[in-house]
């Protein structure tokens, strides 16, 4: 990032995303006034924000596609009480007892969704890590384990985003994702994050893989839809 750019986005963070006003991320009334977002048609998805909201996109797509990471604290914070009450209702329809004093054994996995390795490479970083990072600093390192790895993105395929017909964005992500050791979720409740779902087909695919690999359950939330 040259000098210019990082001052440009120094600035930029010194204003709300939705009007503008100096002095934060988001004003206090900008935040008030986040609408949250649809229930998703998939009930195996949950979602907090929604993404038609023009602050909450700006926020993102400066967080995934500029690098300012100091965005993702703000974002993450207002994402963190859905989570936690997620895992609390994912905890009852499972019949385990979630909690945030459970054993670094028995807590739930926290795994954001991989890059390929050639998307890696061009980013630097990927801004679903970011986002659980952030959630497990709100939340504390007993409700949850971040681990990377888990599952990882074996070829690279077309930007979802950029496919219209829910099939054809099935068939894109098809055996693009896989466990590489299973004995890493074997038997733990797992939750897959992603900073933005739509179709929830890249969810959905990460949460097959991970259920044939033997993990117990699979919760798929994101940010934003």
């Amino acid at each position: 990032m040259s000098i210019i750019s990082g001052l440009i986005d120094l600035l930029l963070l010194q204003r709300c995303f939705s009007c503008k006003k100096l002095g934060a991320i988001f004003c206090e009334p900008c935040l008030a006034s986040i609408p949250p977002c649809y229930p998703h048609k998939n009930e195996l998805i949950h979602a907090s924000l929604s993404y038609k909201d023009e602050g909450v996109r700006k926020a993102i797509h400066a967080l995934k596609y500029r690098g300012v990471y100091r965005v993702a604290t703000p974002i993450a914070a207002l994402f963190a009480d859905h989570l936690l009450e997620t895992l609390s209702d994912a905890a009852v329809f499972t019949g385990n007892t979630w909690s945030t004093e459970q054993s670094a054994a028995s807590r739930s996995l926290l795994v954001p969704v991989p890059l390929s390795k050639i998307s890696m490479r061009k980013r630097g970083y990927n801004q679903a890590e970011i986002l659980a990072r952030e959630l497990q600093k709100i939340a504390g390192k007993e409700a949850f384990v971040v681990e990377t790895g888990v599952i990882i993105k074996k070829k690279e395929t077309r930007a979802q985003m950029t496919i219209k017909k829910r099939a054809e964005r099935v068939l894109n992500l098809n055996g693009a994702f896989a466990v590489p050791d299973p004995d890493r979720v074997c038997g733990r409740h797992v939750i897959v994050l992603d900073d933005v779902t739509t179709t929830g087909t890249t969810l959905m695919e990460c949460r097959k893989v991970l259920l044939v690999a033997g993990a117990l359950d699979v919760t798929c939330v994101a940010l934003a839809h």
